[in-house]
């Protein structure tokens, strides 16, 4: 679920309950978010008042480590 207060960023709550809020401190041109429409592949456009327009996407790929069973990374010593 995606939802703003205005003056405050957006804000978006996952499936699994997840809640971010999004800001200028994560590279929103700005706070005041007047509008934002979900298009059909899944991103999130955001009007912002005097920031012009944001476009978020989702991830277009997933990063797989140690979390989720890959071995840990080795230090590898070079020898000189």
């Amino acid at each position: 679920m995606w939802f703003n207060h205005y003056g405050n960023g957006v804000f978006h709550i996952t499936p699994d309950g997840r809640f971010q809020r999004l800001t200028t401190r994560e590279g929103l041109p700005g706070d005041r978010v007047g509008a934002w429409y979900q298009s059909r592949d899944g991103a999130i456009w955001l009007g912002i008042d005097r920031g012009g327009l944001a476009h978020l996407r989702q991830r277009r790929f997933r990063v797989i480590g140690p979390e989720q069973g890959l071995p840990a990374r080795r230090r590898v010593r070079l020898r000189g």
